[in-house]
């Protein structure tokens, strides 16, 4: 099974500052609400439940293992190599990218542990929010019902992603940072997904992008992934 993914490097930036427009955001509450009764889902447990029968969850639980293998590109510094990424139920993953000049950068989970090795920090336990997020990862990895990785779900106003309306739900997870996840109205599928990633330099706010799904043994899975870190692409 092969994931081509494209993943985008972390750099320092300054912040986006936008002024504030009071005449748009006046209006914008009545064009969500028009949008949003337009929209026949009318909770995040239904957007949830619906968007995993469309990614095939039913043939996602019958797969024990994993192993995705594609290129990788982070354009800001001008660099490209590989990644792969092997998962194995329950909730246990290896990550490993592959980067010219720089070297190998692995993150793994096995249940109980999480740990990182790369040429700048070494090899070194995750501890605290990176171990939480490690094992939240190995947790969206393995096959299984939303509901018990999910503590709470809401459903938020709808907004645009591209040209695509999209049910916005906020997830808050059993372990790990809560995320807002956005899935197309028209076909349900997941097309990004805002989090707080933490690592050795601290939280980093990340936007994912996910497109080009092809359906792989009775699952519909992304095979292009774009990351925006810290505003930076």
């Amino acid at each position: 099974m092969k994931k081509t993914v494209l993943w985008v490097g972390l750099c320092a930036v300054l912040p986006l500052i936008v002024p504030a427009l009071p005449a748009q955001a006046q209006k914008a509450p009545a064009k969500a609400a028009a949008r949003a009764s337009s929209l026949p889902l009318k909770s995040a447990a239904a957007v949830l439940d619906a968007s995993a029968k469309v990614v095939g969850a039913a043939a996602a639980a019958k797969v024990s293992s994993m192993v995705l293998t594609g290129t990788l590109s982070m354009p800001a510094n001008g660099l490209k190599g590989t990644m792969v990424v092997k998962t194995k139920n329950p909730g246990r993953f290896v990550m490993v990218q592959s980067l010219p000049n720089i070297g190998e950068i692995r993150v793994g989970y096995d249940g109980k542990v999480g740990w990182s090795q790369d040429p700048m920090n070494g090899l070194r336990d995750l501890k605290g929010a990176e171990l939480a997020q490690a094992r939240d990862e190995a947790e969206r990895s393995s096959a299984g019902d939303w509901r018990k990785k999910t503590r709470k779900a809401e459903l938020l106003a709808p907004r645009k992603v591209g040209n695509a309306l999209c049910y916005v739900v906020r997830v808050t997870p059993k372990v790990g940072p809560p995320s807002t996840q956005y899935y197309d109205a028209k076909s349900l599928l997941l097309l990004r997904t805002d989090t707080v990633a933490v690592s050795p330099n601290g939280q980093l706010p990340t936007e994912t992008y996910l497109s080009d799904y092809r359906t792989v043994d009775g699952m519909k899975m992304p095979f292009k992934t774009r990351s925006v870190v810290a505003g930076t692409q």
